[in-house]
């Protein structure tokens, strides 16, 4: 009974954020009405599950130290005997949101079902740079590749996040200092300023781990000259805006979120953001995680980021 309440809890604070998003941001409402029936599952299963190996976590400290993330996206994902259970709970929630790809997500229920596809090989093959494989495995299954990740990346989110958690807590104690993941080595999606100090926070965008960061300093190149940096906001939402970066053209949307009343629900900040990754963009700034295949956020960092290690 408390597992079903605090499901229930969870749920409703993810729909009533998007309830409020979608009344300040009238451009967004068609996105939302597409994702926001999968993020209220999302959060509702997350709040009731138990993970499979009882989420221990360990973490390497002198691996940790020297820059080394404590996982890896391929270990926070691997859902194994939960996989069926996932589709189960998600699937109806994406087959409501995208009803014009509806038969392909059944298509996808039906062999995880069956046991037909097994999800923890295709991730290997995505993350592992055999790209081939990967949709090979999809073409059996009769989706593209690139949906097939989507899907199973929905799917796979409130396991890796909630082990990711446990991690976080494991590296409480430890220092890190570097603009990718601590957790699975992912770059982020969003900047936060929390408390009175406006301390800097960055959210990774594949596990939602959460890591202090240099305020004044690019999480993608690693400059804190301030000529490379400039921030911009649309007039009246100054709280919400993009941090660019002149020296390697990346930029990361930031939300400045001390003098909110009550909590800022971070998975629904995406879509609350939306129309700053535009203006980045048509000022010829590129996000850094766009692009990356299959539907898989959390891309690495391009070839000789300073902050990445060796």
């Amino acid at each position: 009974m408390m597992q079903e309440s605090l499901a229930e809890e969870a749920a409703e604070k993810v729909a009533a954020a998007l309830r409020k998003t979608a009344d300040e941001n009238e451009h967004v409402k068609d996105v939302l009405k597409a994702f926001g029936g999968i993020l209220i599952e999302q959060a509702r299963w997350a709040a009731s599950l138990e993970l499979p190996d009882g989420g221990e976590a360990a973490v390497d400290a002198a691996g940790f130290e020297k820059g080394i993330p404590a996982s890896s996206r391929e270990e926070l994902i691997r859902l194994g005997g939960l996989w069926k259970e996932a589709a189960r709970r998600l699937i109806p929630a994406l087959e409501a949101g995208f009803p014009e790809v509806r038969e392909k997500f059944r298509r996808i229920a039906e062999v995880l079902e069956g046991g037909s596809l097994d999800p923890d090989l295709f991730f290997g093959a995505a993350f592992g740079g055999r790209d081939g494989d990967a949709r090979a495995m999809a073409e059996r299954v009769g989706v593209e590749a690139e949906l097939l990740g989507f899907v199973l990346t929905q799917l796979a989110k409130p396991v890796a996040e909630k082990r990711a958690a446990k991690i976080s807590l494991a590296a409480a104690g430890l220092s890190w200092d570097r603009g990718y993941c601590p957790v699975c080595g992912s770059l982020p999606d969003l900047s936060l300023l929390r408390e009175k100090e406006g301390r800097r926070w960055l959210r990774c965008s594949f596990c939602a781990a959460l890591w202090r960061f240099q305020r004044l300093q690019c999480p993608f190149c690693g400059s804190a000259e301030a000529g490379d940096a400039e921030l911009f906001y649309v007039e009246g939402r100054e709280t919400e805006r993009v941090e660019a970066c002149h020296g390697c053209g990346r930029y990361i949307t930031e939300w400045d979120v001390r003098g909110m009343a009550g909590e800022a629900v971070l998975e629904v900040a995406p879509f609350r953001l939306l129309h700053l990754d535009v203006m980045a963009r048509k000022k010829g700034f590129q996000s850094a995680i766009a692009g990356n295949w299959a539907g898989l956020s959390g891309g690495d960092p391009p070839a000789g980021t300073a902050n990445r290690p060796v």
